[in-house]
């Protein structure tokens, strides 16, 4: 449900591999070392009038000259590994934090209107290629504005962070769960029953979510209207889903006593009217 921390991709994927390649290099000078030291090799630099020439000679050992030489290579190498690393942490945080911004709402870090679409199409198009169903359930809080309005907005802050929670620990890790503006949220459902399951998860919801919620500041309670939709039973199209279940909510709003209906013609059929 939630964006999975950028910090967990790195301690899981790039840092073993720098500790591999770190390994590697040990590896390679180490055997160089010993490939010198067997070898004897030493070096003694000859000048004439012309060229200058570079020689073997077990005369003058130069072993100082070329550990600090292989040293210095060797720390370079991993001055360079760990700078690739920081770039690339860095350059991966800076990627998540525009995806986080683009696509996930900023106070309860739920998918946002666009990525919710996006998902819509993706399992809209599973299921139609598959032949399966699935279900979306629209969640509106019609009470939370009152609530700003006497509480102050950082308890309906904390209010649509418990909301949001809510909505999440209730499913199932498949289905999804956005906030599509200030006081709506939308759910998911990957796979469904039929539409009275749904219609039974959306009544669900609506319960759970109309009792009592305990907040810092006290107990509040909330209005809620929720309107659900199935594919394929309601339609073949994804916006009609969505348009579909949109106004089931809208028609629970306007009547009194109901806190989940699901989509039908009759409830089409009023809205066109209104």
């Amino acid at each position: 449900m939630l964006k999975t921390s950028p910090e967990r991709h790195i301690l899981r994927y790039v840092l073993p591999i720098f500790f591999a390649i770190l390994l590697v290099i040990t590896a390679i000078f180490g055997l160089g070392f010993y490939w010198l030291y067997q070898t004897e090799i030493f070096v003694e630099t000859c000048t004439d009038n012309t060229t200058n020439a570079i020689m073997f000679s077990p005369q003058q050992p130069h072993w100082q000259q070329l550990l600090i030489v292989m040293g210095s290579v060797f720390t370079v190498c991993l001055i360079a590994i760990w700078l690739s690393v920081l770039s690339f942490v860095k350059q991966h945080r800076y990627k998540a934090r525009l995806e986080l911004l683009s696509h996930y709402d900023h106070l309860t870090e739920l998918p946002n209107r666009t990525l919710f679409f996006d998902r819509l199409e993706r399992l809209h198009m599973h299921v139609k290629r598959y032949q399966r169903r699935y279900g979306l359930i629209v969640v509106a809080l019609d009470g939370i504005k009152n609530i700003n309005d006497r509480l102050g907005h950082h308890v309906g802050n904390e209010l649509l962070l418990r909301v949001a929670r809510m909505l999440t620990n209730s499913l199932r890790q498949s289905d999804t769960v956005a906030r599509l503006s200030n006081y709506e949220f939308a759910v998911l459902l990957t796979e469904i029953r039929d539409p009275p399951a749904a219609l039974w998860l959306g009544k669900k919801v609506a319960a759970a979510l109309k009792a009592p919620i305990r907040l810092s500041t006290g107990e509040v309670e909330l209005d809620v209207s929720v309107g659900v939709a199935v594919f394929p039973e309601h339609s073949q199209d994804a916006e009609e889903i969505f348009r579909l279940a949109y106004q089931a909510m809208l028609q629970v709003k306007r009547l009194d006593g109901e806190s989940c209906l699901g989509a039908s013609p009759q409830i089409s059929s009023l809205m066109k009217e209104q």
